[in-house]
């Protein structure tokens, strides 16, 4: 079938109504996979970049250094798949799942992009059966075990991804939709001829009244 449109969505608290990779942690915590030290570590790193103290590339290379550096990436896959199927309902932004399903039956090309790491967004994604994905990717040695992440998924990306597809799709830009909440995601929205903040954080929405971007 020959996509004429392409809608396009962030994850955390677009598609989801939390952060996955918060809640992955909290999963783990629960599993008994890492301590509450470690736990409590990583929420404190999530918190100073929620308050604007910590950049999400620094957060996530911290993240990676704590948790997932020289760890089994099939141990990872193994608890992420369980994470999904048990968490999964839980975490649905359901609006937004809405409008994603809609575009699905409208004949749109559906795409996530997120910066969360790899296996958690390509389940996702497997899960909500959508055409295609990104996310930032963890390198893994002849060991089976992480080793660096080898690309960031940040909003420059995500726009380059979807320009790249729309490209090869022959779409338009006007008929391009993209999905975030975040201001960071600015570029990404920016790339798209609908762009649409879902629950922006304060400067998106700013933007969006200043620049009569769709609000949900």
């Amino acid at each position: 079938m020959v996509k004429w449109k392409i809608s396009a969505f962030d994850l955390d608290h677009t598609l989801l109504h939390a952060n996955c990779s918060f809640k992955f942690g909290v999963f783990l915590y629960k599993k008994k996979a890492i301590s509450f030290f470690k736990m409590f570590y990583l929420a404190h790193l999530y918190f100073l970049h929620k308050i604007g103290l910590s950049s999400l590339y620094s957060m996530q290379q911290r993240i990676f250094n704590s948790l997932f550096l020289n760890a089994s990436s099939d141990v990872f896959l193994k608890l992420t798949q369980e994470f999904v199927e048990k968490q999964l309902s839980y975490m649905r932004n359901e609006p937004v799942l809405n409008i994603l399903e809609t575009a699905k039956q409208q004949g749109h090309y559906t795409m996530i992009l997120s910066s969360s790491p790899h296996f958690l967004v390509q389940s996702i994604a497997e899960k909500l059966q959508v055409d295609a994905w990104e996310a930032t990717h963890y390198n893994s040695n002849s060991h089976n075990c992480f080793s660096h992440i080898s690309y960031f998924l940040f909003s420059d990306d995500k726009a380059a991804a979807l320009t790249l597809t729309a490209q090869q799709l022959h779409v338009e830009k006007n008929n391009i939709f993209a999905y975030s909440d975040s201001y960071l995601d600015l570029t990404f929205l920016q790339s798209a001829g609908n762009p649409v903040a879902v629950n922006p954080d304060r400067k998106l929405r700013k933007h969006c009244k200043q620049h009569q971007w769709r609000v949900l």
